[in-house]
């Protein structure tokens, strides 16, 4: 029905302290590894929840609001195979998760009618960001 029935927003806040090291070789050869910490993690996010077919004019918004830590490990290689051209690969990992509170609020045609007392709530997130890259140097 081209409908919209929802939509979800996260803002997270990820100050962290890292170490790093780097090993080159000839200049032909590069090695990066990097390490960060932060018990400093903040995220607030929002779910709202549409109902365009129920005639209500209902619509449920949950809010949240947590605090927590992550770990973030980068490695990076790459190979200058010729005096213009290098070639990099290299993968990020982070490991994220946070606790807190979520309130529901409810609305009718646009004015709020009721919401919950605040409910635990969790936001964990875990994901990997992988590249590959050909440069050219001029």
């Amino acid at each position: 029905q081209n409908l919209k029935w929802g939509t979800y927003e996260a803002k997270y806040s990820i100050p962290y302290l890292g170490l790093g090291s780097q090993f080159l070789w000839k200049e032909k050869l590069y090695f990066l590894f990097n390490f960060g910490f932060s018990d400093w993690v903040k995220v607030k996010d929002k779910d709202t929840h549409l109902y365009p077919t129920s005639g209500t004019g209902h619509n449920m918004v949950s809010k949240g609001s947590t605090k927590g830590y992550a770990y973030l490990y980068n490695i990076q290689g790459g190979w200058r195979f010729d005096k213009n051209w290098l070639l990099s690969l290299g993968a990020t990992f982070v490991n994220l998760a946070t606790k807190g509170d979520l309130t529901q609020y409810h609305y009718y045609y646009g004015v709020l009618d009721s919401y919950t007392t605040p409910t635990p709530h969790k936001v964990i997130s875990r994901y990997w960001l992988a590249d590959l890259s050909l440069r050219y140097h001029f």
